[in-house]
Formats: structure tokens, sequence, C-alpha cells
């Protein structure tokens, strides 16, 4: 008579059908470890996607504020002229100051507004690759599910095996 596994009914091995169950069971604490790892990469990257989505806030409402400068600056600057008023030489002078200081301030906010903007694209960036690796964290996270419930399940079906084999045993040794 011949077994399942392949053994003639006088030389069953036990203890060979065990090597599946010893070996996977150090697996277990292995992929919990690394279950544990993937979960808290995850957590750490939701972190700073929120950081950086604190971050980004900040710039959006600093731009605004920028904007809103820029528009008052320009206002002032394209305000009603003094026209078809007589100017001395100090008056012109001074009115030409203020419209170069506003020329000047007009400039600087809109290199700050360019600034604003390579901030914010760099924190998109940013964002951008944080999102990446947490995805990557959560299929790691699937994967060792998968793979754990593999082993359980492959587990389960060697000691059912086992149990067959050991009743067949009992069977042929009672015979």
């Amino acid at each position: 008579m011949q077994f399942s596994n392949g053994y003639d009914k006088g030389y069953m091995s036990i203890r060979h059908l065990n090597t599946h169950c010893e070996a996977c069971m150090p697996l277990f604490p292995k992929l919990r470890a690394l279950q544990r790892r993937s979960e808290l990469a995850q957590c750490r990257c939701e972190t700073l996607l929120v950081q950086l989505s604190r971050e980004d806030d900040g710039l959006c409402h600093e731009a605004e504020a920028l904007e809103r400068q820029i528009e008052g600056v320009q206002q002032w600057l394209h305000s009603p002229q003094v026209t078809g008023v007589v100017l001395n030489r100090d008056q012109l002078f001074a009115q030409l100051r203020k419209q170069a200081v506003l020329q000047h301030q007009l400039h600087n906010l809109a290199l700050q507004r360019m600034q604003l903007h390579e901030q914010r694209q760099l924190l998109a960036s940013r964002r951008t690759r944080q999102q990446r690796e947490r995805q990557l964290w959560l299929r790691k996270e699937h994967k060792y599910q998968r793979w754990s419930t593999r082993e359980r399940d492959q587990m389960r079906l060697q000691r059912l095996r086992q149990d067959e084999v050991e009743l067949e045993e009992v069977a042929l040794w009672n015979r």
C-alpha cells in the first residue's frame, strides 16, 4: 500500500512531514516584524504628508498676502498722477523718486512671488515623493499579509495531512 505522499506503508516518516511546519515557525515572527515595520513607515509617511500639507497651506496664505500687496502697490503706482499741475523742480523729483521706489518695491515683490512659487513646486515634488513612498510601504504590507496568510494555510494543510497519515498508521498497526 502506498500513501498520497509516496511513502510505503511501513516506512512512514512523521518527522519528515513536520519539516515544513518547523521551517515556517521562525518565519512568522519575521513576517510580523516586517508588517510592523511597514505600518510604522506608513505612519511616518502620513505624518510627513500632514506636515508638508501644513507648510503648503502656509505658503499659500503667504502667496495670497503677497498678491494683495502687489495689487496695492500697483494701484498706488498707477493712481491718478498730478496732471495739468505745474510742479517745481523739487516736487517733480520727489514724484519721480516715489515712482522709482514703488517700481523697485514692485520688482522685489515679484521676486518674492517667484521664490514662493519655486518653494511650492519643491514642496509639491516632496509630497509626490512621500505619497509614492507611502504607497510602496502599503504594497509591502499587503504582500507580507498575503505571505503570512499563505504560510498559515500551508501549515494548516500540512497538519491535516499529518493527522491523516497518523490515522492511516494507527489503522495499519491495528490490523
